[in-house]
């Protein structure tokens, strides 16, 4: 997924490594998954990624997020306060 392809983005945060997390909020008659969306930053040029690398799925109306210096990521939705154990996969920058 890019930018362009973004629904209706309820919440932003930029993490400690200056990637983008973008809180991206779909109606369930719209046949898809509400989402949390990162946008990595290059280390060299410093610019924000338009194509995500990390897609956390399957949340029901997601409002909030936050990512803490650990790399969890925490996001609000209708069953409450979820948390994403350090998502990054292995290998990939953070």
């Amino acid at each position: 997924p890019d930018l362009s392809t973004l629904c209706r983005p309820q919440a932003v945060e930029i993490d400690a490594a200056g990637n983008l997390w973008v809180v991206d909020w779909v109606r369930p008659t719209e046949n898809s998954d509400s989402r949390v969306l990162r946008f990595p930053r290059d280390p060299v040029s410093g610019e924000i990624a338009k194509t995500a690398d990390l897609v956390l799925a399957g949340l029901s109306a997601p409002r909030a997020i936050r990512v803490d210096a650990a790399g969890d990521v925490y996001v609000t939705d209708r069953s409450g306060l979820r948390k994403f154990t350090n998502p990054v996969p292995p290998g990939t920058a953070s």
